[in-house]
């Protein structure tokens, strides 16, 4: 295990712990998730070393790196996905319809899987060799590990994608600089993340499933993200609700409570967490961010 000494937004070494919780989803090790006293970031701190982090992503529930579909949740999953892949493709033609598009942390490929390969260059970066194979048997997407960044011999993207992957990042400021460099100019950098101070965060507390110990190590809200972005020289054009999380994050939050209906219950509390999110004061459960230089 390794421990943050510095804020990675701020340099702040003062730092407050908010809970003590599992790592439900997988091993059921315990973790700690703080919060910079300076800037109010909150990142999982100690956690396992990069080179251990692997480790803890090798199991068939982690869906974004598998294509399973048996169970009725995993269908819910694959349903959500669909509509939203269509959604994401929508959004970044806003920008740009044409170029080369970079999407890091690509899966299996589904979502660059959605762009014409005529009048796109689809680059896709993945860790896991599973995912990328599949990515390119179902995709024709010729995924590559993260280590190939370095090698795109002056490659610039007019589109950046990085779709629940920051918050897995563990040398993030350095990720920051290495995208800045891959980007044009009028290029858009899109990332979207959980939001730590969403009305379901607030509600689940330490059983807040997008937390996500250990493979979550930042925990973001929109202020935190600005500011880490802005250091990097990005500002912020857009931002997007993704107004599904809810109901998959109630769903398996419910699951960690040990609740006997989590089905039902992640559909109530799902609408009701969307529905203050557009009617009243706070932010849904994820959000896209639409960024340029």
């Amino acid at each position: 295990m390794e421990e943050l000494k510095h804020c990675i937004n701020c340099d702040c070494q003062d730092f407050t712990t908010l809970y003590s919780l599992k790592d439900y989803f997988f091993t059921q090790e315990n973790f700690t998730i703080q919060q910079c006293n300076r800037c109010g970031l909150r990142f999982t701190n100690p956690r396992p070393e990069e080179k251990d982090l692997g480790a803890y992503y090798k199991t068939e529930n982690y869906l974004s790196h598998s294509d399973r579909n048996k169970t009725l949740f995993d269908k819910m999953y694959h349903f959500i996905k669909k509509y939203n892949l269509d959604h994401k493709r929508k959004l970044i033609e806003k920008f740009h319809t044409s170029g080369t598009i970079i999407d890091i942390g690509c899966g299996t490929g589904a979502f660059l899987g959605q762009f014409d390969k005529k009048r796109w260059s689809r680059i896709g970066f993945e860790p896991d060799a599973d995912a990328r194979e599949i990515a390119k048997n179902s995709y024709g997407i010729e995924a590559r590990d993260l280590q190939a960044m370095n090698n795109l011999n002056g490659t610039k993207a007019e589109v950046i994608t990085m779709w629940h992957v920051l918050e897995h990042v563990s040398l993030i400021n350095e990720q920051l600089i290495k995208i800045k460099s891959m980007l044009k100019q009028d290029g858009i950098l899109v990332i979207a993340v959980p939001m730590s101070n969403s009305h379901d965060a607030n509600y689940y507390g330490k059983y807040w499933a997008a937390y996500d110990v250990p493979r979550h190590l930042y925990h973001f809200t929109k202020d935190t993200l600005q500011q880490l972005l802005s250091k990097h020289g990005f500002n912020l054009v857009e931002n997007y609700p993704m107004v599904f999380d809810a109901f998959y994050i109630s769903m398996l939050s419910e699951k960690y409570k040990k609740s006997s209906l989590p089905l039902v219950q992640s559909l109530i509390k799902g609408l009701r967490f969307d529905f203050a999110a557009k009617t009243k004061k706070g932010t849904y459960s994820s959000m896209i961010f639409v960024f340029r230089q």
